[in-house]
């Protein structure tokens, strides 16, 4: 078992010592609300480096990439990535939305859905722990950009994709906008970005432009706020017949 629910003393994870600010950091965030955390591994087929799993709620899985080439965490992320996955749990304790696919055809987005939406809050706090989240946003802003340039030399058409290409789409954008903006509130990568992936998708701009508004307006670090926030985007992309937004409450 990589993972357990005592944490006492210097204990390993995965291999690795834990440090007395995670050991902190896990004993104010989760032992407290009575959940059970258990390991799950994830290879590489994944695409995943780490994921929370909670529809057995109490019971958590934190998944962990440890031995993959491409998704394996990174060392220096190590510790950061644990405790991001641990707050996924925390969230959903607190009231935080996720949603439901009522598609069979979309249930393989779930996860994308609640990350970019969820994600955002979890960094913000991390920053506010002293976690590393400013080096995970940064490069996961620079693999979005590659892929970006990698689309328009492509010259992928965006008017052949069904109606959730353009929502999972727009919302890579949704993630940026309020990790750049609100998180690590770097102004300059944000204007990089946000004409970067304008420029190679013109034909959503439509969408994003609702997207920013709509953010502007309802907010989003709170349960409430990001409930509406969820229902108000799922109703811009017409997707609300797919898509239920559910609570642990």
């Amino acid at each position: 078992m990589i993972f357990n629910n005592e944490f006492d003393g210097k204990i390993t994870l995965a291999g690795y010592t834990i440090s007395e600010k995670l050991t902190s950091f896990y004993e104010k965030t989760i032992k407290h609300i009575n959940v059970k955390v258990e390991p799950l591994e994830l290879a590489d087929t994944t695409g995943l480096r780490a994921g929370c799993d909670i529809d057995n709620y109490p019971i958590v899985k934190i998944g962990l990439n440890l031995n993959g080439e491409k998704y394996r965490i990174k060392e220096s992320l190590f510790e950061q990535t644990v405790a991001h996955e641990i707050m996924h749990a925390v969230l959903w304790y607190e009231g935080f939305p996720e949603v439901k696919a009522l598609n069979d055809q979309y249930v393989r987005y779930r996860g994308i859905i609640i990350s970019d939406f969820q994600d955002p809050v979890i960094n913000k706090r991390l920053v506010a722990e002293g976690f590393n989240s400013e080096e995970k946003i940064r490069i996961e802003t620079n693999d979005t950009l590659e892929g970006l340039a990698e689309s328009h030399k492509n010259q992928i058409p965006l008017v052949k994709f069904p109606k959730i290409q353009k929502f999972i789409l727009s919302l890579i954008y949704l993630y940026h906008y309020l990790e750049l903006k609100y998180t690590i509130e770097d102004e300059g990568v944000w204007k990089l970005f946000k004409q970067r992936f304008r420029y190679v998708y013109p034909k959503l701009c439509i969408f994003l432009d609702a997207i920013e508004e709509t953010i502007n307006t309802i907010g989003y670090e709170t349960p409430e706020k990001m409930i509406n926030l969820m229902k108000k985007i799922l109703n811009i992309f017409r997707l609300d017949d797919d898509f239920k937004v559910i609570t642990r409450c």
